[in-house]
């Protein structure tokens, strides 16, 4: 009978939506000191679902590692965040938390919109060592290939695959 079904809908108790390719085990992975993007990435199709409930990207949650004890480049952070191929959130990482999770809030949020066909968003390592390892991402395999796992050296243009590319460092 119908009359005696209950719907449930659930929301996550901070009333937000989790946007991920990724679990939260992590190795470190260091470009040597060649500043990098790092980005999950989406599609339209992939989107879809958030569009008509005017959500928004308000915050983008990163794992910052430290390595070196005495680094000789401080490192640098910035958010990044590209629309359809166009970087439209370049904002400073003023504090943070080492070797830890953090979730960074964006200045103006993106609505998730009909507009969006590509987004992309992640942390920009502006400078670091080449001893550091500042972004984590997933141990081989959990991270969802070419969507978890991208990287960039060439701001935004071209993007890689983070593990397939950059040095594991170990303890």
């Amino acid at each position: 009978d119908n009359n005696d079904m209950v719907q449930l809908a659930w929301q996550d108790a901070g009333g937000v939506y989790g946007l991920t390719h990724s679990t939260p085990r992590m190795d470190e992975y260091t470009n040597q000191g060649v500043p990098f993007i790092a980005v999950q990435s989406f599609n339209a199709d992939e989107l879809a679902i958030y569009r008509d409930k005017e959500l928004y990207l308000t915050s983008i949650s990163a794992y910052i590692a430290k390595v070196a004890k005495s680094p000789i480049v401080d490192t640098k952070l910035k958010l990044a965040v590209f629309k359809n191929g166009v970087r439209v959130a370049d904002q400073d990482i003023t504090t943070y938390l080492e070797n830890d999770w953090n979730t960074f809030m964006l200045d103006t949020p993106i609505l998730i919109d009909a507009d969006i066909t590509d987004l992309k968003f992640g942390i920009d390592v502006v400078a670091h060592g080449i001893n550091e390892s500042p972004i984590g991402v997933d141990e081989a395999g959990r991270a969802v290939a070419g969507k978890g796992d991208l990287y960039s050296i060439d701001g935004g243009t071209t993007w890689l695959k983070l593990s397939d590319r950059v040095t594991t460092v170990k303890d």
